[in-house]
């Protein structure tokens, strides 16, 4: 099972322990964010998941399936980080890929 794990800096600045994190139908993709406040994930429309936007508070993961009937593909996404400790939002835009 792949897990993400995604850091910021008070500049904004991400960082990916897997900046392009590579996956396979039926496997459960995770996401996960340390701070104060919350995170959110969304997908465009061309989403392999039933919704577009999954959110959690910071310091839990967002655990996605990946459905068995989604196409092989490069996912771009939407990451936004609500930091309340900093009273900032910061967003960057990786991707992740669904190779079989």
């Amino acid at each position: 099972m792949p897990l993400i794990n995604i850091s910021y800096t008070a500049d904004g600045d991400f960082d990916y322990d897997k900046p392009s994190c590579s996956t396979r139908r039926g496997q459960t993709i995770e996401w996960f964010c340390q701070g104060e406040g919350y995170y959110a994930i969304h997908f465009g429309w061309e989403s392999p998941f039933e919704y577009i936007t999954y959110q959690a508070p910071l310091g839990k993961r967002i655990s996605l399936r990946i459905p068995d009937d989604s196409r092989r593909a490069r996912y771009k996404y939407t990451v936004v980080v609500v930091d309340t400790d900093r009273r900032q939002i910061f967003v960057d835009d990786p991707e992740f890929i669904i190779k079989g």
